[in-house]
């Protein structure tokens, strides 16, 4: 688990030159939870703008996301007079993890200025012409609350902010106008008035014992209330399950953290997250499902429910969508919900 450059000035040739770089692996551990998110203590990503910028690159390639689902049956039993008992009969997660296909979708991101982000501070902030501006607490619960529910829809990380009649909805329209609405939201995921380079050098400049970057890692693409419904319906009516049905998605390797080298933070990152100084601006998405360009060529021989023509050609759908993720692993998960599978272990790939 290693990235990275270090500097390395030939002082012999030319004193004043700048430094070339040379492979450097920065030492990094995963927290231990079931998100296993990436941290490291190095001093040199600490200390270098461009460091931490490879870094998070690097380890981007070295660990991208899975996003996980857990599944759950249960019911309540009475045990003695009238009292009840919740009993677990069935537990597993399944892993949902990227193609190569989709992976090489990812697209970086950052929150716009206007948008409540961490910023080097320990409270959000929004930034107005350079400079960072508290918000209020109505702006900051209402901000989180629409970025909430947006994820779970499926919309880009990067759309929060966008204005809810310029997001695309399949049931209104043409499926092509939907794809080119889509594409239109899409075309400018970096949205700050920095670079990752310069948020980098940013969190670089400081020397707070107890400051983090956080970089995230994130999915799209899957609306996931959708996935929950097709899923319970599916338990519940197909597979006989007469009890309670529970399910948690969330996303594996989510988050990597750059953190002081110090004793103080390496303490502390065992027991608590973040900083009194926290930058928390920018990620990585990568897409469940995508609407890509395609030649005629291709598109004659592709099942008509996999490409649409728009107004700038053919567009062909890569990933699956959430009837057709389900579709593949329904017998799997109905043999772990009959079976009634109580397992830690996480289940990738359907029978």
């Amino acid at each position: 688990m290693k990235s990275d450059k270090v500097a390395v000035v030939d002082r012999k040739q030319d004193p004043d030159a700048p430094p070339a770089f040379s492979e450097y692996k920065a030492e990094t551990k995963k927290e231990g939870s079931d998100r296993d998110d990436i941290y490291s203590h190095d001093p040199h990503i600490n200390s270098d703008g461009e460091a931490l910028y490879r870094f998070l690159l690097d380890q981007q390639t070295q660990h991208p996301p899975v996003l996980r689902i857990l599944i759950k049956g249960s019911r309540y039993e009475t045990t003695t007079g009238t009292s009840y008992q919740n009993s677990t009969e069935f537990i597993f997660h399944v892993d949902v993890p990227l193609s190569a296909e989709l992976a090489n979708e990812r697209v970086h991101y950052s929150l716009a200025d206007s948008e409540p982000a961490y910023r080097g501070d320990s409270a959000k902030e929004i930034e107005v012409k350079g400079e960072k501006k508290p918000i209020g607490f109505n702006d900051f619960r209402n901000y989180n609350s629409q970025r909430d529910a947006r994820a779970k829809k499926g919309v880009a990380p990067w759309c929060v902010d966008v204005d809810e009649k310029d997001l695309p909805v399949l049931q209104q329209g043409k499926e092509s106008e939907y794809v080119e609405k889509l594409q239109a939201l899409h075309a400018r995921p970096w949205k700050s008035s920095r670079s990752l380079r310069e948020w980098a050098d940013d969190y670089c400049s400081k020397t707070s014992s107890r400051r983090e970057f956080a970089f995230q890692q994130d999915f799209y693409g899957w609306d996931l209330e959708k996935l929950e419904n097709i899923m319970c319906t599916a338990i519940k009516e197909k597979f006989g399950y007469t009890g309670d049905v529970t399910l948690e998605f969330w996303t594996v390797h989510s988050k990597i953290f750059a953190r002081p080298p110090g004793t103080v933070s390496k303490v502390l990152s065992k027991i608590w997250h973040g900083g009194l100084s926290v930058w928390k601006i920018a990620g990585v998405a990568y897409p469940l499902t995508k609407w890509v360009p395609v030649e005629k060529s291709s598109s004659d021989s592709t099942p008509s429910s996999q490409f649409v023509k728009t107004s700038t050609g053919f567009q062909k759908r890569i990933g699956m969508t959430e009837e057709g993720w389900f579709k593949k692993w329904e017998s799997t998960i109905a043999e772990a919900v009959n079976k009634k599978l109580d397992t830690c272990e996480f289940i990738s790939c359907p029978i």
